[in-house]
């Protein structure tokens, strides 16, 4: 059996622009760790590899499984020489994240499924404390890590870092999933193609008496928005159309007025943006994105 850390204490150093960890986890529980890691990917060749390299020196993963969804910048030729021990499903077209998630995670017979974003690096000794935290609570579905970017930034903004946090819903950026609880709401909603699955999951595992938890003594490195660099118009489209589908699917009867809001919304950050004198190239995206917000809206 392998001992596995229990909830204790961490500490995060800075060096330069770069974070190291130091997670300390005197506490132990005996288990046999059985985590199978699924990672999709998409347009972000030099992140997935770093983020695979950090897996390496993970003990409680049992399996790594790839989804990548087509990309053209050479990822599908460095998978395939990938060790044995990382197994690769090459989509022919770009399913989006939610299918492809399910891909991978009904690619293994794992109890515990940590999902991560590609651009996602996993110090050693991050994981440890989210399968012990599961272990301790049998109505905890999902146990999500810190998101903390390479200068040491939270990405999420929690108040009280000293004790396990419920949430709502958790980002599916670095989050370990029970896999009995998946399978008994029906995994992710594939046609969510690109954000908001990880908030339509949340609302349908409490609705089944699940919990969610934020654990904050597990962190990883996330370099956001890698995958979405290269054709951030296409995720600005993606993010409004599957915010309107959760209010359609959760909250039917707040979908006009959410129309409403939204439309005007668009055309008035539309009508700021294209009378500064200089745009970001977030700005920019926007702009590109306006006539298909428009005919989706």
């Amino acid at each position: 059996m392998q001992s596995l850390c229990q909830y204790n204490r961490f500490s995060v150093v800075t060096r330069g622009d770069r974070i190291h960890a130091r997670i300390s986890c005197p506490r132990t529980v005996n288990a046999k760790a059985n985590i199978a890691a699924v990672v999709v990917s998409y347009e972000a060749l030099p992140f997935l590899t770093a983020c695979l390299h950090s897996l390496e020196q993970v003990a409680e993963i049992s399996d790594i499984v790839v989804v990548d969804n087509a990309s053209s910048d050479g990822t599908a030729d460095w998978l395939r020489t990938c060790p044995a021990n990382i197994r690769v499903i090459a989509n022919e077209r770009n399913l989006g994240f939610a299918a492809a998630v399910n891909q991978g995670c009904q690619a293994t017979t794992a109890p515990y499924l940590l999902l991560l974003n590609c651009d996602v690096e996993v110090p050693v000794g991050a994981i440890a404390p989210l399968l012990a935290f599961l272990l301790s609570q049998d109505r905890a579905a999902a146990a999500c890590a810190r998101l903390l970017t390479p200068a040491g930034h939270e990405q999420l903004r929690v108040r009280n870092q000293r004790r396990p946090i419920a949430l709502r819903w958790a980002p599916a950026a670095a989050l370990l999933l029970r896999r009995q609880a998946l399978e008994q709401v029906g995994w992710f909603d594939p046609l969510f193609f690109f954000y908001n699955e990880d908030i339509d999951l949340g609302i349908r595992l409490r609705r089944a008496g699940w919990q969610i938890y934020l654990v904050p003594n597990s962190w990883v490195i996330h370099h956001e928005g890698k995958s979405t660099d290269r054709i951030r118009h296409e995720t600005i489209v993606h993010g409004y159309r599957g915010g309107l589908y959760l209010i359609k699917k959760h909250y039917a009867w707040a979908l006009p007025l959410a129309r409403m809001g939204i439309h005007l919304e668009v055309h008035l950050r539309a009508l700021v943006y294209r009378f500064l004198p200089r745009r970001t190239a977030k700005q920019q995206a926007f702009l590109a994105a306006f006539p298909a917000l428009c005919r989706e809206l």
